[in-house]
């Protein structure tokens, strides 16, 4: 499972995930120096390993130690490559205050209207709130837009995680695996289930995956 052998390894391995979250922290809190300490720990650990999600967490985790805007910029295209968006999100965020403390407030606001697009796209209504109030430190206001509106049930009101667990369902993974796969807990992803066969108006795993099936697969 994810390039790792054992289980040790494998909680290793989400721990370290996590690390430019940890990163972001300590550097918040004015820690210049446990944030450089962070990023170096998980350089090393990372050397010994091959997983690609790890080698992206790294470059995070660095970026965001070394305040290289380029570089967050270019793991969130890293990101978004790998179907992570709210990670690419994240990265364009953070990326992007950089910018607007280095006096750049053009590319400071072309990389927070990515981040908006993917907070949006993950109805993630706290980091959309929060990328827009920077926004609105640029000068610039989206008014009443807002995240796109959807219809209340069918297969066009699920949201783009709710396709991409849908998805995963149909493949016959369970919800421990999916979380697994998207870095959710297990209570996230049975309220996203419960929250799909609602949409849908089904009872069963079985039905959605033969809705999934139907509808030519899920590809988020």
């Amino acid at each position: 499972m994810w390039g790792v052998d054992t289980e040790r390894d494998q909680l290793r391995y989400l721990r370290h995930y996590l690390v430019p979250d940890l990163v972001a922290l300590q550097l918040a809190a004015g820690d210049d120096a446990a944030g450089r300490r962070t990023a170096d720990s998980i350089r090393k650990y990372a050397s010994r390993r091959t997983a690609p999600a790890l080698r992206r967490s790294v470059r995070h985790a660095c970026a965001l130690a070394a305040g290289d805007a380029a570089e967050l910029l270019a793991v969130a295209d890293e990101y978004q490559q790998a179907r992570r968006p709210l990670f690419a999100a994240q990265a364009r965020e953070r990326g992007a205050a950089l910018l607007a403390g280095a006096d750049q407030p053009r590319q400071a606001e072309t990389a927070l209207r990515q981040a908006v697009t993917g907070y949006e796209a993950f109805d993630a209504a706290w980091d959309l709130a929060r990328a827009d109030a920077m926004l609105r430190t640029l000068g610039v206001r989206r008014g009443k837009k807002g995240p796109r509106r959807r219809p209340r049930s069918g297969w066009e009101a699920m949201t783009d995680t709710e396709r991409i667990v849908a998805g995963l369902v149909a493949e016959g993974l369970s919800n421990p695996q999916i979380g697994a796969r998207m870095y959710l807990s297990r209570r996230t992803v049975q309220y996203h289930v419960s929250s799909i066969l609602t949409k849908l108006d089904i009872v069963s795993r079985v039905e959605l995956a033969a809705l999934v099936v139907r509808h030519g697969g899920v590809t988020g």
